[in-house]
């Protein structure tokens, strides 16, 4: 019997420590399962088979446009390279994030690939769900790395019923489980991901954790969107070499500092339009039993400036900080 195990993320649930733990181990000349490596993060973009090019990832969507490849050929040239990769004597185990999204027409074309082309006879789904308040101000991060303005809070939709519905409609063997450190094995999503691994095809193997896409601190989340706003403002949604270059000096120049922290009243806002989606998960599925609806209120979105992200953010944040991270910046380049 041949097993596939498909880790559908969701976003900013730590997926990309998940596929390079994962791509460490296969290259390491261990066997005990395929995980085809077409790119830089495994099998990450495998939800392009399934999907029309609209539905691309934003990220997929601007390599492309970036190289001038069309969709279809892209499609063509990762299944081609996928099969070639793929060991199709061994239990197989796809990882993207970007499988959360996939509508139910979608997901019954994977089923349709794993059970027809690669004749797999038993899945197990794995997905990793943040609290809404925690995930919002993760997306926000995400955001503003290739955009000038963020979601206000009252009109965000994290969509994980939804989304879990489909998947469960075609895939009655499904584990959900929270991104918290306290809910995930030795606090780390990797070595939970790897207890998963063992079980399901009872095995013992064991991943090296890795760290990937850390937070930025308040300040400078609000430097990064001050610069997306003041030299790009025009081109939301395209990510670019400088904003990445910035991006990764914010993140040394902002190591020791604190985590951002949302206002009490954005947290409570985003938890209580997402009430019923969390008593679900809490009944279903065990999760965010640590989590208490609060009665506060913001539902006139009219109050966010949305080309200011210190809004929502706990820490104060005025120009004069944001002057000084640019001094730090400057220096840094001076000095390289």
């Amino acid at each position: 019997m041949k097993k596939a195990l498909i880790h559908i993320g969701s976003g900013k649930t730590g997926s990309t420590s998940i596929q390079k733990s994962l791509i460490s181990y296969v290259k390491n000349k261990h066997s005990d399962f395929s995980f085809p490596v077409v790119d830089t993060l495994g099998n990450q973009n495998i939800d392009c088979l399934f999907k029309p090019a609209k539905r691309f990832s934003r990220a997929l969507k601007s390599r492309l446009n970036a190289k001038g490849i069309k969709p279809n050929k892209y499609q063509k040239a990762f299944k081609n390279k996928f099969l070639k990769e793929y060991e199709d004597s061994k239990n197989l185990i796809l990882s993207s994030e970007y499988f959360f999204n996939l509508n139910s027409d979608e997901i019954e074309k994977l089923y349709v690939f794993l059970k027809e082309e690669l004749k797999i006879d038993e899945v197990q789904v794995v997905c990793y769900l943040r609290s809404p308040a925690d995930y919002y101000l993760s997306f926000v991060q995400q955001q503003i790395k290739a955009s000038s303005k963020y979601p206000v809070p009252s009109s965000f939709r994290y969509n994980m019923l939804e989304n879990i519905k489909c998947w469960e409609d075609t895939f009655p063997n499904i584990v959900v489980r929270q991104f918290s450190k306290k809910q995930l094995v030795n606090e780390d999503v990797v070595l939970d991901f790897n207890n998963i691994i063992n079980d399901f095809f009872d095995i013992k193997i064991n991943l090296e954790p890795m760290k990937f896409n850390e937070s930025l601190s308040a300040l400078s989340m609000v430097t990064l969107q001050h610069y997306r706003k003041t030299i790009y403002g025009s081109k939301d949604g395209e990510f670019n070499k400088s904003s990445r270059n910035l991006l990764n000096m914010l993140l040394d120049l902002s190591a020791e500092e604190k985590k951002p922290r949302l206002k009490k009243t954005v947290d409570a806002t985003i938890q209580n339009n997402h009430k019923n989606q969390i008593v679900y998960f809490q009944n279903h599925y065990g999760l965010f039993k640590d989590l208490v609806m609060k009665e506060d209120d913001l539902s006139d979105c009219s109050i966010f400036n949305q080309y200011d992200v210190s809004e929502i953010l706990m820490d104060e944040i005025n120009e004069s900080d944001i002057l000084a991270m640019y001094a730090k910046i400057t220096e840094v380049l001076t000095n390289s």
